[in-house]
């Protein structure tokens, strides 16, 4: 069957692949809060204070340049400020 006699009901439950479809390296400071669970606002508490995780910025010596966060960096930030609860302390 050729992809222009192709139904809605042909597709249902098999997948699909979109070859243009690249996941982004960064993404916006919006973005990583979304990400993240927190607000804009606390990424940029966070960046004044020297917390959270590792950020780009663009145009550094601008101070209207924007800030970006990698996905990967996100992702090591999240695995570092993970809590392990052992089996132990979860029943105390």
């Amino acid at each position: 069957m050729s992809k222009s006699n192709m139904h809605v009901a042909d597709l249902v439950g098999k997948p699909t692949y979109h070859s243009s479809f690249v996941a982004p390296a960064v993404v916006s400071s919006p973005d990583a809060a979304l990400y993240l669970g927190v607000t804009n606002q606390t990424l940029r508490n966070w960046r004044c204070r020297g917390m959270g995780p590792d950020y780009v910025k663009l145009e550094a010596g601008n101070p209207a340049s924007r800030v970006y966060y990698r996905i990967s960096d996100l992702d090591s930030w999240l695995a570092d400020n993970t809590v392990h609860v052992s089996a132990r302390k979860a029943g105390e």
